[in-house]
């Protein structure tokens, strides 16, 4: 997916850009101390909006249909939620400033505003300060810092470790490693938690709601052109024009009477992706072009090992509306052999 790079390189850093002064919120739901008062709120407008942004960044780079999960879209194209990226950025900037002489000159600055005579400022009590939000975000910044020490120390002892954190770029590389680990191990326990809302809900598990957050799925629409990465996701994630996609017959609702999810080829089984790959019978005909091409009929295969060919394949014989000035295009003809 070539639009991932331009997500990383123009989108992603148009939205990030001055993290660390603006993004005061904590969506780990572990924030060090107590919790900030001030700041963006989980029902905030500006929350709900980078919410939207994220969405309608991952579906323009996926080629998903609307009302894909966000969160499966994340999982699919290995990218954090907006949040917890956000949340890492401003980490990170607020954790290298920390010792700068700008930042201890403003906490001296607020600290003699009390009354604190410069001798006692070193042992000031956090209540003294605890009505000011930006000497909360210097705690949550010492928390992180000491997080990252102790562990560092544990690993490299505290030779080693003092011998690294004082090279300023293997520093900031600890930093950075540490802070994504922190996130990335929150996003996992979040799409635990969706998977296991879905499967309580009586939810459908398509691939795409099975495996851990962490898979490197993106490997699977590698080398794929747009048109079959698209394919893919819609296959992968359940979201496809297909009659027994619920999503897609309310979508279609306002101009056409599809209300039968049974398959229109052969009228016996539901109009899904495992059926038409794997099973109908009016398309075991141009099948064979497909079991012959890969070795196998089976659809976790088509799903994971064999996903370009598959997509291919169902751009040509779904009858998907969304791809039917594609289908007879030279590169979705068959016999097709593996690129």
């Amino acid at each position: 997916m070539e639009n991932r790079k331009l997500y990383y390189g123009k989108i992603l850093p148009t939205i990030s850009y001055a993290v660390g002064a603006w993004f005061i919120h904590d969506p780990t739901g572990r924030p060090y101390g107590n919790r900030t008062r001030w700041g963006l709120s989980k029902s905030s407008p500006a929350i709900k909006l980078l919410l939207q942004l994220q969405l309608a960044c991952l579906l323009a780079l996926s080629g998903a249909r609307k009302k894909t999960a966000g969160i499966v879209l994340e999982k699919e194209v290995h990218v954090l939620p907006i949040l917890l990226k956000l949340h890492e950025l401003a980490t990170n900037h607020r954790c290298r400033t920390f010792s700068s002489p700008e930042h201890i000159a403003m906490e001296n600055y607020r600290l003699s505003l009390h009354g604190l005579p410069a001798d006692q400022r070193a042992s000031a009590k956090p209540s003294v300060l605890q009505q000011h939000p930006y000497h909360k975000l210097r705690t949550h910044a010492r928390e992180h810092l000491k997080l990252l020490r102790d562990e560092q120390r544990q690993r490299l002892g505290f030779e080693g470790f003092d011998t690294v954190w004082s090279c300023p770029k293997k520093q900031k590389k600890l930093l950075k490693d540490f802070t994504f680990r922190h996130v990335l191990q929150v996003a996992s326990e979040q799409w635990d938690l969706y998977q296991r809302r879905r499967a309580y809900e009586g939810g459908i598990f398509h691939t795409a709601h099975k495996g851990k957050f962490t898979g490197h799925y993106l490997s699977i629409y590698n080398g794929m052109s747009r048109a079959e990465s698209t394919m893919a996701i819609e296959m992968r994630s359940g979201n496809i024009g297909l009659n027994a996609n619920r999503t897609y017959q309310m979508a279609m609702k306002d101009t056409t009477e599809i209300t039968d999810p049974m398959c229109p080829g052969c009228r016996k089984f539901r109009h899904t992706t495992e059926h038409l790959l794997c099973h109908c019978e009016a398309l075991a005909g141009p099948r064979t072009y497909l079991t012959s091409a890969v070795g196998h009929n089976d659809f976790e295969l088509f799903m994971t090992r064999d996903c370009q060919i598959a997509a291919a394949w169902a751009i040509r014989y779904f009858d998907v509306e969304q791809f039917k000035h594609i289908k007879d295009h030279k590169e979705y003809s068959f016999p097709w052999k593996r690129r």
